[in-house]
């Protein structure tokens, strides 16, 4: 859950007392005087003092919710040789002491960027914000936008009053996998001059503050994915949303809920491989994430399902396994896989129940990030979107992938066929009806997986309020049976083949987090900014659906009892245009016989003729 610290008494107070003391106080007065000890060097208690907080009331509590003493513009000037000295800067109180990470740099501050002719905001973005000085161990922080400062600086130049319209503000506590973020909710208006900046060095200080309070939105936000095999037994497409619950008066006061905000950092993961065989699983896991080319006493190897490319030619990704040169293929090619870095277990029966929740492969991302290379790409910058309710978007189906390989695969694999989705809608508000049915109807109505509809439904249950699904991407997965030998000396219950081992490789959204919405009222979109904490995204482990259902395989055998009612017509045709291509062959060589008689005897006829007109010989 996001953190609502509690700010408003205090900036109750600040917005007289921080403008009086920057005003008026010599202690900050003299942050600009003093040329010998920049504004940064100061220790964050000494700031707090001379901004006349007494820190005997803000000691540690380990219930205390950590909150806001002021949020400082320092240094601004409108001339570009003493815009070195800009900077903006939140002084923390952390009861708690939590140790936050200030190395990793997923610290941030939610500012608004623009504004309409009226004043209302119309965007926010994300600066990076930094440690500038803690004391007693954490207790008071001093915290500073490190990126984007000219940014700001241009945004706010030369207006009568600076406005700084924060949201909020995130810090990641160490070892937690995201940030926090902690509720601000308020608009900064500072204007004139610290002593020192304006036109006139030597004038003072004209410096004041005032603070308003701004609208926002706390939401505690879910994931879910949706799975489509739409381009093979393989390889398919997966849907992931969020979803979260906007209380009624949002929608009230402001209108249909028209535009999301969001942003993450792609990545897909390295291969999740998934058993239900427990020795393979305890012997494979004591070489996790180390290399590995044959080690027979690791007993188990492995190869992928036989992929071809070319005449004679087969494909295997090959671990723990060197083929020798007398392969009974000779054609075939093998890449070694060199090592495993997912590795996850379950006490299934069979392979087709052998699914891994996103819960649990987050908790293995989370144990074995620091150690091991968990993902096999990473965007170079995180995807920002500003997504409206009227776009919209397709899952491809079979119609995209018509290969006659696919065609043929189509007859056991009935699923695959034209279930090209349309038309999805990315911002869509639940309605009760959605939620009548079965789980499985219900999932595939709004592209959800199966096992999140109890807790979906759980969120539309809430009283005032209403559940929003956010479908934000579409990415390739794939998912693949692999065939299970032994070097020997495996126990008597391992039979060797597939159905004991798969492997998939999933899309992997790191720190996902909704910066604002927008509602629209007669023609008017009014941006709420959120607060909420950002969140890792991916969907669970899926089997490949080499292992029909039976009533896929009913389907399957009605398609081919079909096409073999038609193939014998098919047949027959075939037949009477082979005897039709005969008798017309027949007819025809018989026809030529005759013509090349009939040449002859012409020919023959006017040698003759030709025979009885020779003039006589002289």
């Amino acid at each position: 859950m996001t953190k609502r610290i509690s700010i408003f008494i205090l900036l109750s107070v600040l917005a007289f007392a921080l403008a009086l003391a920057l005003a008026v106080t010599p202690g900050l007065d003299a942050f600009a005087q003093e040329q010998q000890v920049s504004f940064e060097a100061r220790s964050v208690d000494s700031d707090l003092k001379d901004m006349g907080f007494d820190l005997a009331d803000y000691q540690y509590d380990k219930n205390g919710d950590l909150a806001v003493f002021a949020f400082m513009e320092y240094g601004y000037s409108e001339y570009v040789n003493v815009t070195d000295n800009y900077g903006l800067y939140v002084y923390v109180y952390n009861p708690q002491k939590i140790a936050f990470d200030f190395i990793n740099g997923k610290n941030y501050i939610q500012i608004a960027t623009s504004y309409d002719e009226n004043g209302a905001v119309v965007d926010f973005s994300k600066y990076q914000i930094g440690l500038v000085s803690s004391f007693e161990d954490n207790l008071y922080l001093k915290l500073k936008v490190i990126a984007g400062l000219n940014e700001i600086h241009n945004l706010v130049k030369g207006q009568s009053e600076r406005r700084y319209t924060v949201s909020g503000f995130e810090l990641h506590k160490k070892f937690d996998l995201n940030s926090t973020e902690y509720s601000i909710a308020s608009s900064f208006f500072y204007s004139g001059f610290a002593k020192g900046f304006s036109v006139d060095s030597n004038a003072e200080s004209t410096l004041s503050c005032r603070v308003e309070e701004i609208d926002t939105i706390e939401l505690d936000v879910k994931h879910t994915t949706y799975k489509v095999f739409n381009i093979d037994e393989n390889n398919g497409q997966e849907l992931a949303t969020v979803y979260f619950n906007v209380p009624d008066r949002y929608f009230n006061e402001y209108g249909a809920l028209q535009q999301i905000k969001a942003e993450w950092l792609y990545s897909v993961t390295d291969y999740i491989y998934c058993t239900l065989y427990k020795d393979l699983y305890d012997k494979f896991n004591t070489v996790l994430g180390q290399d590995v080319t044959e080690n027979k006493d690791l007993i188990y190897y492995f190869f992928s399902s036989i992929i071809t490319s070319g005449a004679y030619t087969n494909l295997y990704d090959v671990y723990n396994y060197v083929p020798s040169g007398d392969s009974a293929l000779v054609q075939d090619v093998f890449y070694p896989i060199s090592r495993i870095n997912w590795l996850m277990y379950k006490d299934v029966d069979d392979i087709d129940k052998l699914l891994i929740d996103s819960e649990e492969l987050i908790s293995y991302y989370k144990e074995h990030k620091d150690s091991i290379n968990l993902l096999s790409y990473v965007d170079d910058n995180k995807t920002v979107v500003n997504v409206d309710a009227g776009d919209k978007f397709d899952l491809s189906g079979f119609e995209d992938n018509k290969t006659f390989w696919n065609a043929w695969k189509a007859i056991w694999y009935p699923e695959i066929m034209d279930d090209t989705i349309k038309d999805i809608s990315p911002i869509y508000v639940l309605q009760a009806s959605d939620l009548v049915g079965s789980d499985e109807d219900i999932a595939n109505t709004l592209f959800v997986n199966k096992s999140d509809v109890s807790d979906i439904k759980l969120a539309s249950s809430e009283v005032g309020s209403k559940t929003v699904l956010f479908r934000f991407a579409v990415n390739d997965f794939q998912s693949q049976d692999l065939s299970v030998q032994s070097h020997g000396n495996a126990p008597q219950d391992f039979v060797a083949g597939e159905n004991l081992l798969y492997r998939t490789k999933l899309p992997f959204y790191q720190d996902f987090d909704i910066i604002q919405l927008g509602f629209k009222k007669a023609g008017t979109v009014t941006i709420i900014p959120v607060v909420s904490n950002p969140t890792n995204i991916i969907g669970g482990a899926e089997p490949p659906i080499n292992k029909l259902p039976e009533h896929i395989k009913d389907k399957a055998d009605e398609l081919l009892d079909e096409i073999l009612k038609y193939l014998q017509y098919v047949v027959i045709a075939i037949v009477l245009c082979f005897i039709l291509f005969v008798v017309i062959t027949i007819v025809s060589s018989l026809s030529n016989v005759k013509h090349k008689k009939r040449v002859k005897d012409l020919h023959k006829a006017s040698i003759k003729k030709t025979k009885s007109i020779r003039p006589p010989k002289l």
